[in-house]
C-alpha cells in the first residue's frame, strides 16, 4: 500500500513570522548594543588615559631620582621642571606632568631656584593622561637626604689638656692624630697606626657596632669583607692592635670586643662578656705613624686622666655601639648619634652647672656602664595618670637625682635632688613621646613649658670641655622637626615614604 508524503503546508508562513520577529528584536537590541559598545570604548579610553597618567608620574619620579652626579649624590641642576610624552610610541595615549617644588615650611620654590640649589623638602607631581578621554593623578615626592645615622667617622686620640684638667682638648693644643688603616682594604694582620686627621679620609672611617666591634667602614664593600680591630687573646702588655676579618654579626670574636669606658679608653674583654685590664695605647704619643698597642691598668697606662696616649674621643658619626633602650638606659641623641646624655665627670657631680652629650659609654655587661649616663623614667607623682615622668640618675652614694629644666633666664639643664621625701615641682616633669604621632613629634622629650631637650651647637664655643673638642651642653629649645631634639629614635621610624598622597583629581 502506498504511503503519502507528509503535508508540509504552513511552513513558509511560519518561517516568515520567525524572520519578522527576529528582525524586530534585532532592531530593538541595536541601540542597546551600540550604547554598550560606546560605553566600553569610553572605559577603555579612560583606562588608557589613567595608564598614561601613571606612566607620566613614573617618568617624572624617575627623572627626579636620576638627578645625581653618578654616585647617588643629588645634583640640583638636573631637577626636572615638567615633561610630556607618549606611552610606548602610541600617539593616542599621552601624558603631561607639572612638577612643583616646596621648601621645609611648605613655601613654594620655583623650579629655577630649586635647580640653583635652594633647599627643597618635597615636590608635587601633577600628571594628566589623555587617550581621547582625560584623567589626572597627583603624588608627593619626599626628597631623601643623607642619613646622618650611617656610621662612619674618625677616632682621634685626645690632645694633652692643661695641667690638672681631666678633659680632651682639641687642635689648639697640638696636631690631632686619628686611627688610620693605611688603605680601604688592609690585609689581615695590618697594624693600626696613628696619622694626622684628614676630614673625609676613608682609611680613617670607622664604625662602632652593636657588637662593640670597631670596623673599618670601606672594607665592608671590598672582596675581602669587613675588617675589624683585633688583639689576639689572651691579651698581653704591648701587644699590637691589628686588622682581622670581622667575626659574624651577633657573635663577635672576644678579641674584637672593645668598650669605651668612663676614662675614654677602648678597653678589651677576655670572653666578650666581661672587661679585662687592657686598653688601646698610642705607642709613641704625638708621633704620626705610631702603632697602637695594648696598655694595662696595672702599669698605669689605662683608666688614668685623659691624655694623648690612652684616651680617645670618637666622632659622633662613628656610632653609639650598643647604647640605647631598653638594654642600657642611655639617652642617645639622634643627630649626634654617637653621643649620650651625660653628667660631666661622674654621677657624684650632682651640683654641675650643665649636662653634656658625651661619647656613649659601653660595656659587654650593660649593668656595669657608668651611672652618669643611665636615665630611668619614673612616673611623676605630681601628675598621676598624665604620662609625665621624672628622668632619674642614681649615684651609689648620693641617691636619686632628676633632670631639671632651666629656670627662666637660665640656659642649661641641670640635676635636682629628688630622693624620697624631697619636695619636687613641675620643673622636673618631662613628657617622652616615643615613636608615636607624626614624624615631627616622635622621640621628643618635653618640659613643663613644652620646650624640648636638645644639645646646643658646640661649634660656636668649642664646647664646654675646651676649644675644638666639639662637646655640646644640653639645653631646651622650642620643639620642632630637628633631629637634634630626638632621643633614642629608630632610623626607619623617622624616614617617611618617598611617594605619598597618590590621588586622582
Amino acid at each position: 500500500m502506498s504511503r503519502w508524503l507528509r503535508d508540509d503546508r504552513g511552513s513558509l508562513p511560519f518561517a516568515l513570522l520567525l524572520t519578522l520577529v527576529g528582525t524586530a528584536l534585532s532592531a530593538l537590541l541595536l541601540p542597546m548594543v551600540l550604547t554598550q559598545l560606546s560605553s566600553t570604548r569610553v572605559q577603555v579610553q579612560r583606562v588608557r588615559a589613567l595608564a598614561a597618567a601613571q606612566a607620566g608620574l613614573d617618568v617624572g619620579l624617575g627623572q627626579i631620582r636620576a638627578a645625581d652626579d653618578g654616585t647617588t649624590t643629588g645634583q640640583a641642576s638636573k631637577l626636572p621642571c615638567g615633561l610630556s610624552g607618549s606611552v610606548g610610541g602610541d600617539l593616542v595615549s599621552r601624558y603631561q606632568v607639572t612638577i612643583t617644588y616646596y621648601d621645609y615650611t611648605g613655601g613654594l620654590v620655583s623650579c629655577a631656584a630649586a635647580r640653583s640649589g635652594t633647599l627643597v623638602d618635597h615636590a608635587v607631581l601633577d600628571a594628566t593622561g589623555t587617550a581621547v578621554a582625560s584623567r589626572e593623578l597627583s603624588a608627593t615626592y619626599k626628597f631623601w637626604v643623607t642619613d646622618q645615622n650611617i656610621p662612619g667617622g674618625a677616632i682621634p686620640v685626645c690632645n694633652p689638656p692643661p695641667a690638672g684638667a681631666d678633659i680632651c682638648f682639641g687642635p689648639s693644643t697640638g696636631p690631632v692624630l686619628c686611627m688610620d688603616a693605611g688603605s680601604t682594604a688592609p690585609a689581615v694582620t695590618t697594624a693600626l697606626r696613628m696619622q694626622p686627621c684628614v676630614a673625609g679620609a676613608t682609611s680613617q672611617s670607622f664604625a662602632y657596632t652593636q657588637d662593640l666591634t670597631v670596623m673599618l667602614v670601606p672594607s665592608a664593600s671590598t672582596p675581602g669583607g669587613p675588617m675589624c680591630l683585633d688583639a689576639a687573646e689572651p691579651h698581653t702588655l704591648g701587644e699590637e692592635v691589628e686588622f682581622q676579618k670581622c667575626g659574624p654579626a651577633g657573635s663577635p670574636l672576644p678579641s674584637q670586643v672593645w668598650s669605651l669606658n668612663n676614662h675614654a679608653n677602648l678597653q678589651g674583654s677576655p670572653d666578650g662578656k666581661a672587661l679585662d685590664d687592657y686598653c688601646f695605647n698610642v705607642e709613641q704619643p704625638g708621633f704620626a705613624t705610631s702603632r697602637v698597642v695594648l696598655g694595662s691598668g696595672s702599669t698605669s697606662t689605662c683608666q688614668q686622666r685623659h691624655d694623648n696616649r690612652e684616651a680617645f674621643q670618637p666622632d659622633p658619626s662613628v656610632g653609639a655601639g650598643a647604647a640605647g633602650p631598653p638594654k642600657t638606659n642611655q639617652l642617645v641623641n639622634y643627630q649626634q648619634f654617637g653621643r649620650c646624655l651625660d653628667v660631666p665627670g661622674s654621677s657624684s657631680k650632682v651640683n654641675t652647672s650643665f649636662l653634656i652629650v658625651w661619647p656613649c659609654k659601653q660595656a659587654p655587661d650593660p649593668t656595669t656602664i657608668a651611672a652618669n649616663e643611665k636615665w630611668t623614667p619614673v612616673a611623676s607623682p605630681l601628675s598621676p595618670g598624665s604620662g609625665k615622668v621624672l628622668l632619674t640618675m642614681t649615684d651609689s652614694k648620693k641617691g636619686r637625682y632628676c633632670l631639671r629644666t632651666p629656670d627662666p633666664g637660665a640656659v642649661y639643664v641641670v640635676l635636682e635632688d629628688c630622693n624620697p621625701g624631697k619636695p619636687i615641682g613641675p620643673e622636673v616633669e618631662w613628657t617622652m613621646t616615643g615613636g608615636t604621632g607624626s614624624i615631627s613629634d616622635r622621640y621628643l622629650i618635653r618640659d613643663e613649658h613644652s620646650l624640648c631637650l636638645s644639645p646646643d651647637d658646640a661649634s660656636n664655643s668649642g664646647g664646654p670641655q675646651g676649644p675644638g673638642v666639639g662637646i655640646s651642653r644640653v639645653i631646651v629649645v622650642p620643639c620642632g622637626p630637628s633631629t637634634l631634639l630626638k632621643w633614642n629614635a629608630q632610623t626607619s621610624s623617622l624616614t617617611p615614604l618617598p611617594v605619598t598622597n597618590l590621588t586622582e583629581k
